[in-house]
């Protein structure tokens, strides 16, 4: 036997042992009457009403959830729970200009499908993932992806040297056109026979995949999450093992590969569309681009650029600022007219705020909050500690007071507009000579 010979029978040895160690594993999870407890059913019913009970029809469920929850338990039992699957509740949303149709679930079903997803599916598809791959699970999220991108940005410079990275580093992003609406069942079934063995759970989770259609997930369930999130697992293995890329994270059907040199990238991009043909994934042309890292780039509404510092800048879309400055001006209407109440103003602005704090967005969001206090002198939150309210608020009537003085006119909202600049200006003003006490930083930080 010589020396390749030894190295193919322990490679071959090694992967019956990692075979043979995920069977054993999977084993504790596949067992249909382990998995459709009445325990589990009971514990994923409770949980699939938290945060919805305001709902007349998750209220009606609850009140009687112990007869529901046995009348569930029964017709898995004997087969019979899959004449109620299929009813969706369906709606559609816009989501910045884009359409979204949504196929919610019933809370009935729900129960069903969180303890097949949490008792299952989870634990066992979840185990293949890599860690870069940030969505849906637990513990993940956009604010871990946006970590693990800026740790793979600063690791990336820290190996090729700033001003070496910013000229021969390149991106590659993909982006899947339609994920959701495209995934392929016959792909997902290959991954749930591989993983699963008892018949029964098999055809209860291949009726749940059917009964979205011939093709593609729906949005607004989990076990369409759990799927879609495993659809891909084939790729992130084949860049981040096989291909040795360090510097790769996806985002559900967003995915980025730092790169040492262009033909590095290339050789990624083909790659990308040979195993997306292989899944049967449609891949987004006009997003899917090899990219210059000196250019900087787009992930997940973020943009991200180095200095030959090394220093690592993000900044919010443009396009969302401006869109909170006419969501503004459209409130103040609202509330004009009575049809909007300044706590849903004030709610509003603050998840804005803290959508750009995921950013470096310090003096955005300062001016975003004095163009918010002069359209709206009627509201006393500042978005900081309770012992600086008076402070600003007082600081800010005063301000106004002299800017009508000087003006001698009573200002209607929307030329207030016009004070933002004077406003920061003098706030500087007092901030260089002593007289403000109140930090901007406390503020908004």
């Amino acid at each position: 036997m010589n020396n390749r010979e030894r190295i193919q029978k322990r490679i071959e040895r090694d992967k019956a042992r990692r075979e043979a160690k995920r069977k054993a594993f999977n084993s504790q999870y596949d067992d249909y009457c382990k998995v459709f407890d009445f325990e589990h059913l009971w514990e994923s019913g409770r949980k699939c009403c938290n945060g919805v009970r305001w709902k007349a029809s998750v209220q009606r469920w609850e009140a009687y959830l112990l007869t529901n929850v046995s009348a569930a338990y029964k017709e898995l039992q004997s087969m019979n729970f899959q004449k109620h699957s299929g009813d969706f509740c369906c709606f559609d949303l816009y989501e910045r200009g884009h359409l979204r149709h949504i196929r919610s679930l019933k809370i009935s079903e729900r129960s069903v499908q969180k303890a097949l997803c949490d008792y299952a599916l989870v634990p066992v598809l979840s185990r293949s993932h890599i860690y870069d791959n940030g969505a849906t699970m637990k513990g993940k999220g956009i604010t871990f992806t946006e970590k693990r991108l800026t740790e793979h940005i600063r690791r990336f410079v820290g190996k090729m040297g700033p001003v070496n990275a910013l000229r021969n580093g390149y991106i590659v992003q993909y982006d899947f056109r339609h994920f959701f609406d495209n995934a392929s069942h016959d792909v997902l079934k290959r991954i749930i026979h591989k993983n699963f063995m008892d018949e029964r759970l098999v055809f209860t989770i291949e009726k749940f995949i059917d009964d979205f259609g011939k093709r593609g997930l729906g949005l607004g369930s989990q076990i369409s999450q759990v799927l879609a999130l495993t659809l891909a697992d084939k790729l992130d293995h084949e860049i981040k093992d096989r291909m040795g890329m360090k510097f790769y994270g996806r985002y559900m059907d967003d995915g980025y590969v730092l790169c040492a040199n262009k033909n590095e990238a290339r050789a990624v991009m083909n790659r990308i569309h040979e195993i997306c043909r292989e899944l049967d994934i449609e891949i987004n042309e006009k997003k899917t681009r090899i990219v210059k890292f000196s250019r900087g780039f787009r992930f997940l509404k973020v943009f991200y650029r180095t200095t030959e510092t090394g220093k690592i800048i993000r900044t919010t879309n443009h396009a969302g600022i401006k869109r909170m400055r006419q969501k503004l001006r459209k409130f103040r209407r609202r509330f004009d007219a009575g049809r909007m109440t300044l706590e849903s103003i004030e709610m509003a602005l603050e998840a804005w705020f803290a959508h750009c704090r995921r950013a470096d967005t310090y003096w955005t969001r300062m001016s975003m909050l004095a163009r918010f206090h002069l359209m709206f002198p009627e509201s006393e939150a500042f978005f900081c500690r309770k012992t600086d309210v008076e402070k600003n608020i007082r600081n800010a009537q005063e301000f106004v007071h002299r800017w009508k003085e000087a003006h001698e006119q009573t200002d209607p909202f929307w030329d207030r507009i016009h004070m933002i600049h004077d406003y920061r200006e003098y706030r500087k003003k007092e901030i260089e000579n002593g007289l403000l006490q109140v930090s901007f930083r406390r503020c908004c930080s």
